[in-house]
């Protein structure tokens, strides 16, 4: 009613999951333009060398579904480490307990600098989440340190993740196939090495700021 975005040539959409939701809402489908996220490389260094466990970055909530990483951890035996606090961590750390998950690490909030430490200490990144995320920064920040990822097929995660390349995709909340993916993963060091090497080519050729201000250029330049 108050026209306040009738000034708006483009809108700017870091997904194609939120576009296409925008498009089904019919929120201007003719001004939206795909221009995703990036991550600065040059700050995240790749790890050098195979090996390591399982890393979690981010809030300890229900709709993250970190419960169901903590179960298919626990039918691995898997190192689990896990960065970030929230309502649920006493119950996420009753969870491991009960079903004696022995090695599972809380380390609460942490710096930028000592995530992407954590992360290139990891043979996985998961994001066990059980919503819808849009284009979530741990995804990029795993790949940016070599790190291949397992996500969940929801919201834009699927489009940042190539099967069998640089990570693989889930169902949500189902631990028994999580921990079949990710004991993959863990079982062959080497190969997930070259999977999170070949996430780090992704992210330097395709979501680095040179290649987020080339897209940002042609977006000005259309409006």
């Amino acid at each position: 009613a108050t026209k306040a975005y009738s000034p708006v040539n483009l809108f700017v959409c870091p997904s194609h999951f939120i576009m296409s939701k925008m498009n089904q809402a019919g929120v201007f489908p003719e001004r939206l333009r795909w221009v995703p996220n990036f991550i600065a490389t040059s700050l995240a260094k790749p790890k050098r060398d195979p090996g390591g466990g399982v890393v979690y970055a981010g809030r300890l909530s229900q709709e993250k579904g970190v419960d169901v990483l903590i179960q298919a951890v626990a039918r691995l035996g898997a190192r689990l480490d896990i960065a970030g606090d929230g309502p649920q961590k006493a119950e996420l750390q009753a969870l491991g307990e009960r079903l004696g998950a022995k090695d599972i690490h809380f380390h609460g909030h942490l710096s930028r600098d000592d995530v992407l430490s954590l992360l290139r200490s990891a043979a996985v990144s998961v994001l066990p989440s059980r919503c819808h995320e849009n284009q979530p920064l741990l995804v990029l920040e795993s790949l940016a340190c070599g790190v291949p990822v397992v996500g969940t097929k929801l919201g834009g995660v699927p489009e940042l993740i190539r099967q069998g390349v640089d990570g693989d995709l889930v169902a949500p909340n189902a631990p028994d196939e999580l921990a079949d993916r990710i004991g993959a993963i863990l079982s062959d060091p080497r190969r997930a090495y070259e999977m999170g090497q070949a996430g780090r080519e992704k992210m330097d050729q395709e979501f680095s700021p040179s290649r987020h201000l080339q897209r940002l250029d042609g977006i000005y330049e259309e409006a």
